[in-house]
């Protein structure tokens, strides 16, 4: 969601400074600490997340991208390492002419967070469809392209500030196409895939 469907707006470096978790995936680490500690870093997790909130704005094409879907019968999913709160504000204030993603599966939600495959296999299962057949869509190589690619979903890497070009993709890290924006989605999906009624 944050960096895809929304801009990034969440402050991960406070989030770090204030957790006193400098190094390593934030929710990895989590998982790792005492029940007390945990405790104590996920209300501060929570907390950044909260006061970002009122700072989400959706990203461009968005809308254009899902309203292609819609008519194509195409589901769509949202998978995210975020709350379900900010799920439920993101679909509420940015999205409420639109029909929900479904499933929206979040961090709350019981499974293991990306780069995990298992949220990807879950929404599959949903769909009825095999991962083969679907296309994970995100904005991070180190989650979204790996859990795409560890569920052998084909992988769209959204690189809108153009970095990606500076990082060593092979292996897991290997998206199937790199767009510059939610535009350029479509375009790819339009023209590399079958957008096949479900």
């Amino acid at each position: 969601m944050d960096g895809t469907l929304t801009k990034a707006v969440i402050n991960f470096a406070k989030m770090r400074q204030r957790a006193n978790i400098l190094e390593g995936d934030i929710l990895e680490v989590l998982g790792t600490l005492p029940v007390q500690e945990r405790v104590r870093v996920e209300a501060i997790i929570n907390e950044v997340e909260d006061e970002a909130l009122p700072k989400m704005q959706i990203n461009d094409g968005v809308i254009e991208l899902c309203n292609l879907l819609d008519e194509a019968r195409v589901p769509r999913a949202l998978l995210t390492r975020n709350t379900s709160k900010a799920v439920a504000y993101f679909h509420e204030n940015h999205f409420s002419s639109m029909p929900p993603f479904a499933p929206a599966v979040a961090r709350d939600f019981g499974l293991l967070p990306k780069p995990d495959p298992a949220a990807i296999l879950h929404i599959c299962r949903e769909w009825g469809v095999l991962p083969s057949e679907t296309v994970m869509v995100g904005d991070s190589l180190q989650d979204d392209v790996i859990s795409g690619n560890r569920a052998a979903a084909s992988t769209i890497l959204l690189d809108m500030d153009g970095t990606a070009e500076h990082h060593l993709m092979d292996g897991e890290l290997k998206p199937a196409f790199i767009a510059n924006s939610m535009h350029d989605v479509a375009q790819i999906l339009q023209t590399e895939f079958v957008l096949r009624a479900h």
